[in-house]
């Protein structure tokens, strides 16, 4: 089992690391432990995140030596690809591209879906793919360039495929551990360099039934 803060790669002026579920990846209004935090406090140094993952999120967390190393990581082009267990929909397309607009509505903590553009919401977009039919559920391959508010959970429950344990966006129940099952598994970013991938806790077992398919 992958352990928090596992680098999995450091490539130049960037550190990768594992985030599993359950922990922020940067410390809260109450100062909770995070990755980030308890990463500075192991190398007693600063540093800076350049990507976040929502707590019930597994996956890949990047982290910069430096501010200008985190702008150069937010205007790079970039592809950032999960996986997801989802609830299955009969009439989900196997490939398709989710084009709508979102806001954060900061009183329930949950992004809100247009389908035109109004005041206050912003464009987003993904690209998914099926790519393995369980029993009860789909394996999706999600592909995103950049992150809105809970872009991936709002908009593939959007299409009636809400994401396994996100109560918060249509599932049925929550999982016991608190966790979704939607994990970042690849950021590719050619202009730094930076191709990782990384797979999921495979003490899961429907995890386990699915990493062949990644």
């Amino acid at each position: 089992m992958k352990k928090s803060n596992e680098v999995i790669a450091k490539i130049g002026e960037y550190t990768i690391v594992y985030k599993p579920v359950g922990i922020l990846s940067q410390p809260a209004k109450n100062e909770e432990e995070s990755v980030l935090s308890a990463l500075q406090a192991k190398n007693k140094r600063d540093f800076f995140l350049c990507n976040r993952i929502d707590r019930p999120v597994s996956g890949m967390l990047v982290l910069s030596d430096s501010p200008k190393g985190q702008q150069r990581f937010a205007q790079a082009s970039s592809q950032k690809i999960y996986y997801a267990i989802t609830h299955k929909s009969v009439n989900v397309e196997e490939v398709d591209t989710i084009k709508v607009y979102l806001r954060k509505d900061g009183r329930k903590n949950k992004a809100l879906v247009k389908l035109q553009a109004e005041h206050g919401y912003k464009a987003a977009k993904l690209d998914y793919r099926l790519v393995h039919e369980l029993d009860n559920y789909f394996l999706m391959r999600i592909e995103i360039d950049k992150g809105r508010f809970h872009q991936i959970r709002a908009l593939m429950a959007h299409v009636g495929c809400p994401i396994k344990g996100d109560v918060k966006y249509g599932a049925r129940r929550a999982n016991k551990d608190r966790s979704i099952h939607l994990h970042n598994n690849q950021i590719i970013i050619p202009d730094l360099n930076i191709n990782e991938t990384v797979l999921p806790d495979e003490t899961d077992t429907l995890w386990a039934k699915c990493t062949k398919y990644f």
